[in-house]
Formats: C-alpha cells, structure tokens, sequence
C-alpha cells in the first residue's frame, strides 16, 4: 500500500509519500543507486534554491519520502 499526503499551509507545500518495501526472494538481485533522487535533488536546487527540503528515509520496513517547498517569494 502506497500512503500519499499533500498538505498547503500559507505559502508552504509539504508532500509525503510513503510504502512498504517488499521483501526479496533470495533469487531476486538487490539493485541500489540509479539517478532518480539524484535528478530530484538538482532539479530542487535548480528550481528551489534554499527553499526546500528533502528527506527520503528507508527503516527496512518502509520507504518514505518528505518534501517540503516554501513559496514565500513566488
């Protein structure tokens, strides 16, 4: 199950996302890295400079994701 939140207060923007991260056979291979949070990030800093935080946690049981975006001058 996927748990999305989106929550608008004055100028500020927070988005959470959140799943359980399924567990693996022990024939499936572990893939880590990629450039999926690595893009998001540059593309905050391009987009959001000082404006933004990002917080990806991983407990081994759940995936969560937390942005938040402040949009005072915008």
């Amino acid at each position: 199950a996927i748990k999305i939140s989106l929550q608008i207060i004055d100028k500020s923007i927070t988005f959470q996302c959140c799943n359980k991260i399924k567990e693996l056979n022990v024939i499936e291979e572990v893939k880590s890295g990629g450039l999926g949070i690595k893009n998001i990030v540059r593309r905050l800093e391009l987009l959001f400079p000082n404006k933004h935080e990002l917080i990806v946690s991983n407990d081994n049981k759940n995936y969560k994701i937390v942005l938040k975006i402040n949009l005072d001058e915008y």
